[in-house]
């Protein structure tokens, strides 16, 4: 289908600093605010009800919902369940023959790691990608998609067949919309899309103009400055990740590695703790990367993976790293292992080396 004649708003729920990507995924997915919070807490809740009988006399922990609004598979898939909406695991080596078997009958797909869920969906023939975290959805196209399905088992998203959707909502239904809740046609896609690669080139051109600025200074007067992180290129993670130099050709494979880094580094950002202030007791740790340094401070509770975690989101790398002190010799791989119990000394330098 030739999406230029595709005339049908796309209905978009954006996540603000709330952890209700499981509500926005479900409406999105569904097309219109079908459900709200009240709606899936009550769902979380007879789901805990049933679990306590089931369980009878035993202590039960229930994971349904945490105290920040984040549901789990159980939840959606009860809600999912009310409209006959069904939802399937799939598993990495069955992607290409889920693919090929359903064709044009495919209709969506979830995504869900620890920290986010995420989803796309065929509208009309088109797929978009609908994850609250950007800011309006995204054309994905069909040759495009095995590699996005397989980008995000690269990096450890579990995924789901969506099946049996309700038909979407007339017009009437998106009378009364709230803020995060929007209608996207698909001159606005483009024209957002455009926009915002018209800034990253001129960021990119901005930040290599202070990249040059720095480095002539740290020549000149020989003082430390950390690593900020940027001017880090696609092809140089794509390298990272395979293993290989050559230069990446297709356009959209291209895409498929930079919207899998894109997830990976949002969640390795959740997972990064509070620095704390100069005035609390803490570790300051200076990583060293090749030539690139980073410092910051951790507190005793925060754990190797606590480390490692920000150090990769620093690098932008798909690469696992590892930690370790030179003299005496000793690497930290406990990623469980809090910090005041790894002998990690109060001002200490780690040693970062990227694996293969």
């Amino acid at each position: 289908m030739n999406i230029k004649n595709n005339k049908r708003k796309i209905y978009f729920e954006k996540q603000s600093q709330d952890r209700l990507c499981g509500l926005h995924c479900l409406n999105s997915l569904l097309q219109g605010p079908f459900f709200d919070v009240v709606t899936l807490s009550e769902i979380a809740l007879e789901l805990d009800k049933r679990e306590t009988l089931l369980l009878k006399n035993q202590t039960s922990v229930h994971e349904n919902v945490d105290l920040d609004g984040n549901y789990n598979i159980q939840v959606l898939t009860g809600a999912l369940k009310t409209y006959n909406v069904s939802l399937f695991p799939i598993q990495k080596n069955k992607i290409n023959e889920v693919l090929n078997q359903k064709g044009d009958l495919l209709e969506a797909f979830i995504f869900n790691s620890s920290t986010h869920w995420f989803w796309i969906r065929k509208i009309n023939g088109v797929w978009y990608d609908l994850n609250s975290t950007n800011k309006a959805p995204n054309v994905i196209s069909d040759f495009f998609l095995s590699a996005f399905i397989h980008g995000t088992m690269d990096i450890g998203y579990t995924n789901f067949l969506i099946e049996n959707l309700i038909p979407l909502p007339d017009e009437d239904y998106y009378l009364e919309l709230q803020s995060h809740q929007k209608l996207y046609g698909l001159d606005d896609i483009e024209k957002l899309k455009k926009e915002e690669e018209n800034k990253r080139k001129g960021k990119t051109g901005k930040d290599n103009v202070e990249k040059e600025s720095e480095k002539e200074k740290e020549e000149n007067d020989g003082k430390f400055k950390a690593f900020t992180g940027k001017g880090v290129s696609l092809e140089e993670n794509y390298s990272n990740y395979y293993g290989g130099e050559e230069e990446i050709e297709d356009e959209e494979m291209k895409k498929a590695i930079q919207m899998s880094l894109e997830i990976t580094m949002m969640d390795l950002e959740k997972l990064i703790p509070v620095e704390p202030s100069t005035n609390e007791d803490g570790y300051n740790i200076i990583f060293k990367i090749n030539d690139l340094t980073l410092q910051r401070r951790f507190k005793a509770e925060n754990t190797i993976g606590d480390l490692i975690n920000y150090c990769k989101y620093n690098l932008k790398s798909f690469k696992n790293i590892e930690l370790m002190e030179n003299y005496p010799k000793k690497i930290y791989s406990n990623e469980t292992q809090k910090i005041k119990e790894s002998g990690i000394g109060k001002n200490q330098v780690l040693m970062v080396k990227q694996l293969i």
